[in-house]
């Protein structure tokens, strides 16, 4: 399914075994927003590999496909990888062959709940004012995961969308809280978490927040949230 935001539309590179998808990576366009102004980029932020098929090269000659189809098109794009990981060093040397200069942004990082160990009593941490902070556009995203058929609304505004982990014993299903409540201050946070969970009772086992801003590290902890270790992202345009 093609997804088109301000006149780009998603692109991706797929590797096949015959008839069988082994490999997959994808850019997908969104709405950023840096200091009040919205424009339309591509996002790149993960390969997917059958296990069968890792340490063979694949993820390289994917994100190489991927990139040499986005080069051309000249819109910005935004990536995101875990820090110092071979992702992320497969990634920079993609983009250096095809002629880009990527612009470090910022380390990002990964917050997770697990079923039954959110605290009984949540304090109120309200969120900082991040300035200069580069963002998805919140509109545009909320439209986005409003017509995605895996993501679910949540009363207070946020989205959670249902996903899935490749492992070598099938697909472990957890939930992406894609989008944070209107006001994220760590009660909003921690009723977004809780309801998540109830409303996805086979998914809702673990919930993941990606790519937080270090500054909200307070406002996540006072939600019950555990930094998950070794998922600091790196983005950069």
């Amino acid at each position: 399914m093609a997804v088109r935001v301000g006149g780009l539309e998603s692109r991706a590179a797929v590797a096949l075994d015959g008839d069988t998808p082994i490999g997959f990576a994808a850019g997908t366009p969104r709405m950023l927003r840096l200091s009040g102004h919205s424009a339309p980029a591509f996002v790149v932020s993960f390969v997917v590999v059958s296990p069968a098929w890792r340490k063979q090269g694949l993820a390289q000659r994917l994100y190489d496909a991927l990139v040499g189809v986005l080069a051309p098109i000249g819109a910005p794009i935004l990536t995101y990888a875990v820090d110092e990981s071979p992702g992320m060093h497969t990634l920079v040397s993609a983009y250096g062959r095809h002629g880009f200069a990527p612009q470090n942004f910022s380390l990002m990082q990964a917050w997770g709940a697990i079923r039954g160990r959110s605290p009984a009593n949540v304090p109120l941490v309200e969120p900082p004012a991040i300035a200069g902070r580069l963002d998805m556009d919140r509109e545009a995203m909320r439209e986005h995961l409003d017509d995605a058929p895996h993501a679910v609304v949540l009363s207070n505004g946020a989205r959670v969308t249902r996903a899935w982990r490749l492992t070598r014993q099938g697909r472990d299903p957890y939930l992406l809280l894609d989008l944070l409540p209107d006001h994220a201050d760590s009660v909003a946070i921690a009723a977004a978490v809780t309801e998540a969970m109830a409303a996805c009772p086979e998914h809702g086992g673990q919930v993941v927040v990606p790519h937080v801003d270090g500054a909200l590290e307070p406002v996540m902890r006072g939600a019950g949230l555990r930094r998950m270790p070794g998922a600091a992202y790196r983005s950069w345009l």
